[in-house]
């Protein structure tokens, strides 16, 4: 790749920022690995995920136009890891305008920087942009053309692209749009030259260097496309891919984040050189791990901390295969902390935790290693070297060995591993854990009820029946008996019971034959309407053929029916106070609340919330009365009625009407009329997913005594500021004036600078001894702060209101050998103070101020 200069990391990052802060841009710090509130998202995987608030205007930003440095976590590329470009982590140099400029400034400034910022050849640059797609509805991206060529770009560097260039939402719904990359021209040795009309090879030839705008003008929801009302722009480029163009790299290995990390393994391991595809994974892996365990994601064995110790145990796979069993994984995990960057201070910070969690990994895992390898060697001679996909996933999770260390052993000694059979065999594994999800069967695969009858269900008029055992369970097993003591699953060809569907969770009460009685726990209906009762067993024994006294918990019932009912009230209003795009999400409601989720691509303004509540309201008050019936599902959609989910419903349907107020399509249990529901009050309303919000609510009982604590906090709260409960929010409007004022009159304290300042005691513990000029209320967090920085022991001091304060904490992991109130007792006596705490923090102070130089010596002396 031909060389345009030479540079580092920091230079690019420097250019980077000074560009977009002298156009107005307020450069913010990256955000933690780990996302907020955003179920979608195991990691932040872009620079735009954590902007989304902004997008959504779910949150003001502190200005427009933002830029920052963003670490990123990309899972899906980690079987990609080891070619050309392809990393674990990754570092995005992003800009934003949130509802400021648009398309022609987005491009001005891309093709700036570029060209003059960082020196690209103008004729070396070519853009994608996005040819449409007519079934959508979405044109191609024309104006982008325009304002391309109107920088100079030439007619034949634009290419017209298609999916590619269009961003979709993070999650199903949400803002998305098309975009417009630059890509660099690395010369006719990678590849032919892009003619008009012709194929654009972005594999080899061109390097895709910076997304110059994702413009995020459409909200994709479940109805179809619809334009924001704010547009943002989004763009983006990796520091790294961005450094290997620049320096005329082949590899994003050859670049200063990552060449000292390859060159560690290259000079430790004779068997690998810096092309090996193990030296590749290992640099990336120990480099990703740092930045993980550093934003606070602990290794684990599910969730996000799955990742980090994946790629610890591959890492160390990786070596051991190599035939190293001794290498300094310690000293690389330090080598990657000192290249993590300026402008990523949480690595330098969390170095002592990072370190100390990576040799705890390691430790856990080389046991495990060292027992699997030896067993590889039987399976080897056992399968006559010829490992097959099913023998390979068993060996795999068994004894937890990454599967490249399995194929590696049986293909280097000249075997054969069936890659293709351990996907299949992995894929039906993921398959079957989705389909053992509660069903009844605790656990195991589904349950088969292709032999039991239809159960009838009755329990729309009644909460009592008459039934007869037709199906009895044990631990997912078909049985004749259940005896006293027992857990298990009752099947009846008659119920009053509801089961778990439609969001409505299924009914509580008994099952009663004469002694003997069965606890109802739940109801859920797997298959075909064969109602399975999951129930306690105390008093005798109940066989199949028994016939049973079928008993509804009436109180429960009564509670979810409001409940539900109040949902589809509530259903109706969000439609008429947001517009009628508002669609059902989800929803979930049991005796205690309810729940209901809806498509809205911002935060519901309290005003509109208010509104919401007060028609649900006037709708329980009118009193309307259910009015049930049945009828074809095309005259019911006709009528009026709201159905989301209409692959759920047969031909004939059953619909509850309220009044007026509200039709839907519903098969649960509901009020007889609206007045039984009581009281409706919105506890909270939040985002979920992109795009889909929740609100969840209470009825009746519930919701009026969430009322009354809420009376009797303010109450109490007004009380204490010695005023009438009406005027509380001007006494704590006038509070906050007075504590930000405080705030920003108090010295600023640095826990960075603190941290620099590190020693250690007599045995060795990272200590910080330091005067500090702050108030004694700082001292106790900072302390904290601290000790939990270097993983030791902090003692800070300091001179208010007329006495000397000291507080004293210890790092929990220290508390074995130091405690923080005999630290603190005899530096007290100095200045004639008392003071006390728990082991691993305690504070304070004496009115002796001549005695803090002997206090500050005594300190020292530890």
């Amino acid at each position: 790749m031909p060389k345009l200069r030479s540079i580092e990391s920091d230079e690019v990052v420097e250019i980077f920022t000074r560009f977009f802060e002298a156009n107005d841009h307020l450069k913010i710090p990256g955000h933690s690995l780990a996302p907020d509130n955003d179920p979608s998202l195991l990691f932040i995987n872009s620079g735009m995920a954590p902007m989304k608030k902004y997008f959504l205007g779910q949150e003001q930003p502190p200005l427009p136009r933002l830029c920052n440095v963003q670490r990123c976590i990309r899972t899906n590329d980690i079987e990609e890891v080891g070619d050309r470009h392809h990393l674990t982590y990754f570092e995005m140099l992003g800009s934003w305008s949130i509802g400021d400029y648009w398309k022609k400034t987005a491009i001005a400034l891309a093709w700036e920087l570029l060209t003059k910022g960082f020196g690209y050849p103008e004729d070396s640059l070519y853009a994608t942009v996005y040819a449409g797609n007519a079934e959508l509805g979405i044109p191609g991206d024309e104006d982008s053309v325009q304002y391309w060529k109107a920088v100079g770009m030439p007619d034949d560097h634009i290419v017209r692209l298609g999916d590619d260039n269009f961003w979709g939402p993070a999650g199903e719904f949400g803002p998305c749009g098309p975009c417009t990359e630059v890509f660099y021209d690395t010369g006719d040795a990678y590849g032919e030259r892009y003619v008009p009309g012709g194929h654009f090879d972005d594999v080899n030839r061109y390097i895709e260097i910076w997304n110059a705008g994702v413009f995020m003008q459409f909200n994709k929801l479940p109805t179809g496309m619809s334009e924001l009302d704010m547009k943002s722009v989004d763009t983006g480029a990796g520091l790294e891919r961005m450094l290997m163009a620049l320096n005329g790299y082949e590899t994003v290995y050859e670049t200063d984040l990552l060449k000292p990390l390859v060159d560690f393994v290259v000079d430790r391991v004779d068997s690998l050189d810096a092309s090996s595809r193990s030296t590749l994974i290992v640099a990336d892996h120990i480099r990703s791990v740092v930045g993980i365990v550093a934003d606070g994601i602990v290794p684990s064995n599910s969730g996000a901390g799955y990742i980090p110790r994946r790629l610890i145990r591959r890492a160390i796979a990786a070596i051991h295969q190599a035939g190293t069993t001794d290498f300094d994984f310690a000293g690389m995990v330090q080598l990657a902390m000192d290249k993590a960057g300026s402008w990523n201070p949480q690595v330098q910070d969390n170095r002592a935790k990072v370190a100390e969690i990576f040799a705890k990994e390691q430790a856990d895992f080389e046991s495990v290693l060292e027992a699997g390898v030896r067993k590889l060697g039987d399976e080897f001679e056992r399968l006559n070297g010829k490992m097959d996909g099913a023998e390979a996933f068993r060996f795999f999770s068994t004894y937890g060995l990454p599967v490249d260390t399995i194929r590696d052993y049986f293909v280097s000694r000249g075997g054969a591993f069936d890659g293709s059979g351990f996907d299949t065999a992995f894929a039906e594994h993921q398959e079957k854990s989705r389909n053992a999800k509660d069903d009844g069967s605790g656990g195991r695969a589904r349950l088969d009820l292709s032999d039991y009858p239809a159960t009838e269900f009755v329990g729309y008029s009644r909460l009592d029946a008459k039934g007869t055992i037709v199906g009895l369970f044990r631990d997912g097993e078909p049985v004749d008996q259940l005896a006293d003591g027992d857990a298990g699953l009752i099947i009846l060809d008659r119920t009053s019971f509801y089961a778990e569907g439609g969001g409505q969770v299924g009914d509580q009460g008994t099952l009663t034959c004469g002694a003997v009685t069965a606890t109802v726990t739940d109801v859920v209906s797997p298959s075909a309407n064969v109602y399975v009762h999951k129930a306690d067993l105390s008093g005798g024994t109940l066989s199949v053929g028994d016939a049973v006294d079928v008993q509804v918990d009436a109180h429960m019932r009564r509670l979810t029916q409001a409940n539900h009912s109040a949902t589809h009230l509530l259903h109706a209003a969000l439609r008429d106070v947001l517009g009628d795009t508002v669609t059902q999400a989800g929803s979930l409601v049991d005796s205690d609340r309810l729940r209901f989720d809806f498509t809205y691509g911002e935060k519901v303004p309290d005003d509109k919330l208010m509104e919401i509540e007060q028609r649900v309201n006037a709708a329980i008050r009118a009193n309307y009365g259910g009015a049930i019936r049945t009828m074809g599902f095309d005259e019911a959609i006709s009528e009026g009625a709201l159905a989301f989910f209409e692959d759920k419903y047969d031909d004939e349907v059953r619909t509850i009407a309220f009044g007026d107020a509200s039709m839907e399509l519903c098969g649960g249990t509901h009020v007889a009329a609206t007045g039984e529901i009581g009281t409706f009050v919105i506890t909270s309303e939040g985002s979920v997913a992109r795009g889909i919000r929740r609100i969840q609510a209470l009825t009746g009982e519930a919701a009026f005594d969430y009322l009354r604590a809420y009376m009797a906090y303010a109450q109490q709260a007004a009380g204490r500021l010695n005023v009438k409960p009406e005027a509380l929010e001007t006494r704590v409007v006038e509070l906050l004036k007075s504590s930000k004022k405080t705030q920003a009159e108090a010295p600023s304290i640095s826990v960075k600078d603190l941290v620099a300042k590190a020693g250690s005691l007599s045995d060795g513990t990272p200590a910080v001894i330091a005067k500090i000029d702050a108030g004694s209320k700082q001292l106790r967090p900072t302390s904290v702060d601290v000790a939990a920085a270097i993983n030791g022991v902090a003692i800070l001091i300091a001179e208010a209101d007329g006495k000397v304060h000291v507080a004293v904490a210890v790092a929990q992991d220290r508390t074995g050998d130091w405690k923080a109130g005999d630290i603190l007792k005899p530096l007290l006596d100095h200045v004639g103070g008392r003071g006390g705490g728990k082991p691993n923090l305690a504070q304070g102070g004496g009115p002796d101020i001549s005695g803090l130089p002997q206090l500050m010596d005594a300190a020292h002396a530890l």
